[in-house]
C-alpha cells in the first residue's frame, strides 16, 4: 500500500506522525546557513573525484617561505576545484593528443605534448 498525495503524512502501520523537514529553516539546522555558491563549492569539493583540502594544504605549504603561512578554508576550497580543472583540462587536452596519432590508448608522452600549451593557458 502506498502513499497517494492525498494520505495524510502519517507511517501507515504505527499512525506515527512523520515530520515535514520541508519547513526546516537555516536558524534550526546545526551548521550556520552558507552563501549558494559556497554550499555547490563544498559539495563538489567533497565528491570523490576532487582533491581533499588536507592535499591541497600540503601542497601549497610545500612551496610557501614561511612556515606560518595560513590559507583560508574558502582558498583551500577554490584551489581544489582549479586543480581538478587542470587534471581533467590535462587529461582531455592529452586524449585529443592521442586520437591525432590514430592510438586507442593515453601515454604520458601525449600529456606531455599538450602541457606546454596548457601551462601558457593556464
Amino acid at each position: 500500500m502506498g502513499l497517494s498525495p492525498e494520505t495524510p503524512a502519517t507511517h501507515v502501520r504505527g499512525r506515527v506522525p512523520l515530520r515535514d523537514y520541508s519547513s526546516h529553516d537555516a536558524a534550526r539546522s546545526r551548521r550556520p546557513a552558507l552563501p549558494r555558491g559556497r554550499r555547490r563549492m563544498e559539495k563538489r569539493a567533497e565528491s570523490a573525484s576532487g582533491f581533499r583540502k588536507e592535499t591541497v594544504n600540503k601542497i601549497l605549504h610545500l612551496h610557501f617561505k614561511d612556515d606560518k603561512t595560513r590559507v583560508s578554508s574558502d582558498a583551500l576550497l577554490l584551489m581544489a576545484e582549479m586543480l581538478n580543472v587542470f587534471v581533467r583540462e590535462a587529461a582531455a587536452r592529452g586524449a585529443r593528443q592521442a586520437q591525432a596519432e590514430d592510438l586507442d590508448r593515453v601515454d604520458i608522452e601525449h600529456v606531455e605534448k599538450v602541457l606546454p600549451q596548457l601551462l601558457l593557458d593556464f
